[in-house]
């Protein structure tokens, strides 16, 4: 990296030389190379992207980006762009229709860390953090070391971190982090009728919501072949609260969806609570698992295994059912027709968990986190 430059998006002026960035009045293009702290409160306009290709270094320093149109995202990352995001105090991204708080499409590098705090919204389409209509579906390579981090996918749709129709890899080593997705869309995983691509959470403080059925940590709603299949799930530490969607898993999949490969190992702490039913006559979504089913057949549990000899400890409730379709395991298959999931497709490893207790890790979690409900 070349040394450091500065920018004050507020009044367009910075440090640093052309070989570093450029600006264009509205614009600031950060390049290959570039090791740059950005500064300001701006909106109608204004916004970051990372040039195709370019590996760069950027801090947000107290930066707040708003008020952007169709297509404009806050920090859009080109492809082939590889970004080292570091947090310094309090930040604020909200996208323009179509585009995610952080534009890191697919064949991108996003890796987040830092002190600071940083809430990322997407716009309609577009996940908080990850990939969006505008960008293309998938989302790139996200990693988060540290930093406390709300991400929300836009309500109509986007997950929050994730794909804003399409999936991610994810993996998280720390932070404190607040993810909520948009209907159809997962917390942390796939975006509308996708499956939640690779995710792996090793440590931090991790509250994700799903939207309407999607799951917390999975995939998101019905819509193809494959959507909503919640993808290889990996925890092996931090402490994890997942709430699923209406009819969708904590962790897994979403509506009528299998829940995919999920390993739960080492020292995490999860608590998992599948969505309930309240509309139609459908099965309630496992806790962690699959989706509720429409049919009179369960949903694929997919490949579970809880393995609890270095610590783990996992707490999980399936979600109601309504009419004569039954409630969603705890872990296991979500409810289908006149009859509540079961546990095929599990492996416990170690001695059993006791799903029903609540978990003393969910002390860790900050207040404003906790509550997920149905």
């Amino acid at each position: 990296m070349k040394n450091l430059a500065t920018f004050d998006l507020g009044t367009g002026m910075g440090t640093g030389d052309d070989a570093q960035y450029a600006w264009d009045g509205t614009v600031l293009t950060v390049k290959n190379g570039a090791a740059i702290t950005i500064t300001g409160t701006v909106s109608g306009g204004r916004r970051i992207e990372v040039a195709q290709d370019a590996a760069a270094a950027i801090t947000l320093d107290h930066v707040s980006i708003t008020g952007l149109g169709e297509n404009q995202s806050p920090l859009r990352l080109h492809v082939g762009a590889a970004l080292a995001l570091h947090l310094q105090g309090s930040n604020k991204l909200k996208a323009g229709a179509n585009c995610a708080g952080i534009q890191a499409p697919g064949g991108t590098m996003l890796r987040i860390g830092g002190p600071g705090m940083l809430a990322a919204t997407g716009g309609c389409g577009g996940a908080g953090i990850g990939g969006s209509e505008c960008g293309g579906e998938n989302a790139g390579a996200i990693t988060i070391d540290g930093g406390t981090i709300v991400a929300k996918g836009h309500y109509q749709s986007g997950a929050g971190i994730g794909g804003g129709t399409g999936g991610a890899t994810i993996t998280i080593h720390g932070g404190v982090i607040t993810a909520k997705g948009g209907n159809g869309c997962a917390g942390i995983g796939g975006g509308f009728g996708r499956t939640g691509g690779v995710i792996a959470i090793h440590g931090g403080v991790v509250t994700a919501k799903g939207g309407l059925d999607a799951a917390g940590i999975g995939g998101g709603s019905g819509g193809c072949d494959e959507g909503s299949k919640g993808g290889i799930i990996t925890i092996t530490g931090g402490t994890v609260a997942a709430q699923g969607g209406i009819r969708s898993a904590g962790i897994g999949g979403g509506f009528n969806r299998e829940g995919g490969i999920i390993t739960i190992e080492g020292s995490a702490c999860v608590n998992a609570t599948g969505g309930s039913e309240i509309f139609f006559d459908v099965g309630g979504g496992a806790g962690i698992g699959s989706g509720g089913s429409e049919n009179d057949v369960p949903i694929a549990a997919g490949h579970i295994k809880i393995d609890t000899r270095h610590g783990a400890t996992v707490a999980a409730q399936g979600g109601k059912g309504k009419g004569f379709w039954g409630d969603g395991a705890a872990i296991g298959q979500g409810g289908f027709f006149g009859h509540n999931g079961g546990d095929a497709g599990v492996v416990y490893v170690g001695t059993r968990p006791d799903v029903s207790q609540a978990m003393n890790c969910l002390a860790n979690y900050p207040s404003d986190s906790l509550p997920l409900g149905h």
